[in-house]
């Protein structure tokens, strides 16, 4: 049920990274955050995080992590950021042990994240690319106009 929900996501009406992190914190009845590599809050309710594993993560020397203190439950994953070699963490944050099933749900959202962002930042690009032409017909007539 959950996996349907959030395939969902990926539909071209429902691309939208804080409302998958806002889905991923109900469906596992906890909190979300995702931030990007410099700590800045991308989506969902900034929690408190053990700052080195946050730094191992970023920097690509663990992939996932889970903690446990202060009567609080982690699980962090690394989501790889388009155009950089450091990466964000999602990280979800609930009073009560990760199951195998509000596990699965971390791990999958993580990956469809990661693909938001790409999808994201390729729309980006083609806009580039876009006014770029833009910009290179203008300039190609107004010389057209000038050699006249």
């Amino acid at each position: 049920m959950w996996a349907r929900e959030l395939l969902e996501h990926l539909r071209p009406t429902g691309r939208d990274v804080r409302r998958v992190v806002a889905w991923l914190a109900d469906g596992v009845r906890g909190t979300a955050v995702l931030q990007d590599d410099t700590g800045t809050l991308v989506a969902g309710t900034r929690v408190p995080l053990d700052e080195a594993l946050v730094a191992d993560l970023v920097t690509g020397r663990i992939a996932s992590a889970a903690w446990e203190g202060e009567g609080r439950h982690q699980r962090l994953v690394r989501v790889a950021q388009p155009h950089s070699a450091a990466a964000g963490v999602l990280a979800v944050s609930r009073d009560t042990p990760f199951d195998r099933r509000a596990s699965d749900m971390v791990t999958h959202t993580a990956q469809v994240v990661e693909l938001l962002l790409r999808a994201r930042e390729s729309t980006v690009a083609g806009r580039r690319l876009q006014r770029a032409t833009s910009d290179l017909r203008l300039a190609i007539l107004q010389l057209l106009m000038v050699e006249d």
